[in-house]
């Protein structure tokens, strides 16, 4: 996850990490992709709580920094993914046909 050592951009730093965190809550918003719940941005990232940057495709599988490739996720849930797909730890949700998270596609 992006913020975490060694995790940043190239060239990167904790002021391009917090600005690449800013971009990913501007374009989803301050709720987890992985548990739907909402991100408290008041507390510290490494909270349970706290917003990390979330890879849809981990960088260990190919996944790059592009904001289209990541998400926000509480600390808790992005260190017990891992580099998991996110179905492993992302809770069942019904589909009501009116869309999914943008970018990914829905079910069928």
């Amino acid at each position: 996850a992006l913020g975490e050592s060694g995790g940043g951009p190239v060239g990167g730093g904790v002021l391009a990490v917090r600005r690449l965190a800013n971009l990913v809550v501007g374009r989803w918003g301050a709720v987890c992709w992985l548990c739907g719940e909402p991100i408290d941005l008041s507390v510290s990232r490494r909270s349970s709580l706290g917003l990390t940057v979330d890879h849809v495709v981990p960088r260990s599988k190919g996944g790059g920094d592009d904001v289209s490739n990541l998400r926000p996720a509480h600390y808790r849930c992005n260190t017990s993914r891992q580099d998991r797909p996110a179905s492993s730890v992302r809770p069942p949700r019904s589909w009501s046909g009116s869309g999914s998270w943008p970018g990914l596609p829905g079910p069928g």
